[in-house]
């Protein structure tokens, strides 16, 4: 068993309070430096599968120039060694990733307590101060390294494939110059482009995906604002001079872009830019299910996805959304920075706008099951959005109850770590 597995194990029996617990600091240490170890061992062997590629490709091309036309065989589709070796990399960083970020859920839960409880004036905090100090020592750990050792390793220099078109079943990307090759090679719909793997990955959400359109041609100025499981999240602005009736837009949004434009204001915007990689399309899978759950539903406290695209360049999915100020949780931990609120306004707009959206969704006969502080999101006219519907289900009359353990420990409903459940 792994240090991320005992960690794992070991959280799941931890309240928020336990998390100066010897065991866990032990192997909390442990799961960061494997990390860190990891980070330094990604960039070679990016090179070392970028290589192993290039040889690759040097030798199916000896062998189909040697070998006469009853010999010819379709190039391979599996990994290299090192390919191999790099993908085993990656999905030990997740892993790590994963359990770190169980973590930093409980130990933001340890604070929006303390946080609650100074509100409250009930009483100094010094009984947990050696709590706030242990955590505030902590080494920073670094960054998940998944998409960005993908987008370095598909960013190397390599050799011009022989193949007279983009038409390679490699699992792996890694043409030198893709922006060039694009404007020389591309058909004229993203549709005819997605080749190989990349037509695989994004075949469930072919129903979803606004395919005529290049987002590049639309979407600019990106700033990272937050980092999910799945990808980061950016601020981005529609290009003003864009031509916007190609968008695949609710019609309300639609017309309230062009008249933003139209009048010179930025539309500002939320993409959500989820790398593509090959051979794993559960993700995809799951994206899928929500984008089916959200469809048609039109609730101004539901944060939904406006437009999926595919960026072509970089191998990503791109979702527009609507961009949001701050989730609750941060709102939490600024009370504890010392921000002051009315507390009880507050309090009966959270409780107001969450109850509007979960009625909305029962309505519908969703249930969502995640209802959190890192799911409510507060745009900047102070309307309070619910999102994270990955745990999100239908409940219809044939399945009226779930068996299934979903959302943060220590936000679920006692009813679901006790069997079956009634979900809404």
């Amino acid at each position: 068993m792994g240090y991320a597995a005992v960690l794992s194990e070991a959280l799941s029996i931890t309240t928020p309070e336990q998390l100066n617990d010897s065991v866990i600091s032990e192997f909390y240490q442990k799961c960061i430096d494997s990390q860190e170890i990891i980070s330094t061992q990604i960039h070679w062997a990016s090179v070392s599968a970028e290589r192993s590629r290039t040889a690759e490709e040097e030798r199916e091309r000896t062998d189909t120039n040697n070998a006469g036309p009853s010999d010819w065989s379709a190039p391979s589709s599996t990994y290299t060694f090192e390919e191999a070796l790099l993908a085993d990399l990656l999905t030990a960083n997740e892993q790590l990733t994963e359990v770190l970020r169980l973590y930093d859920d409980l130990e933001r839960v340890a604070f929006e307590r303390e946080a609650e409880e100074r509100s409250r004036g009930e009483g100094h905090m010094d009984s947990r101060s050696s709590l706030r100090t242990n955590l505030s020592m902590r080494r920073p750990r670094p960054p998940s390294y998944t998409a960005i050792a993908v987008t370095t390793y598909r960013g190397l220099s390599s050799p011009t494939s022989p193949r007279s078109a983009p038409t390679s079943n490699n699992p792996w990307p890694h043409n030198a110059n893709r922006e060039s090759e694009v404007s020389a090679h591309t058909p004229l719909t993203p549709a005819q482009r997605y080749v190989g793997w990349v037509a695989e990955a994004v075949a469930p959400l072919q129903e979803f995906i606004d395919e005529p359109v290049d987002p590049r041609e639309f979407y600019c100025g990106f700033q990272e604002i937050a980092q999910g499981q799945n990808g980061s999240v950016f601020a981005a602005t529609l290009v003003p001079d864009a031509p916007i009736h190609r968008l695949r837009l609710p019609p309300l949004l639609k017309e309230r872009d062009a008249e933003d434009v139209a009048k010179g204001r930025n539309v500002l915007v939320a993409v959500k830019r989820i790398a593509l990689l090959p051979g794993e399309n559960s993700r995809l899978l799951n994206l899928r299910r929500e984008c089916e759950l959200l469809r048609g539903l039109s609730c101004e406290q539901v944060l939904g996805m406006d437009a999926l695209y595919v960026d072509f360049v970089a191998d990503e999915l791109w979702i527009r959304m609507e961009l949001m100020e701050r989730t609750l949780a941060d709102m939490i931990w600024l009370v504890h920075e010392g921000l002051r609120l009315r507390e009880a306004r507050v309090m009966a707009r959270v409780a107001s706008d969450m109850l509007h959206a979960l009625d909305y969704l029962q309505e519908h006969s969703i249930a969502h099951r995640n209802l959190c502080s890192d799911n409510v999101l507060l745009n900047r006219d102070g309307v309070l959005k619910l999102t994270g519907f990955s745990d999100a289900i239908r409940v219809t009359p044939e399945t009226p109850l779930a068996t299934d353990v979903v959302g943060i420990v220590y936000w679920q409903a006692p009813e679901v770590r006790s069997g079956a459940y009634e979900p809404a």
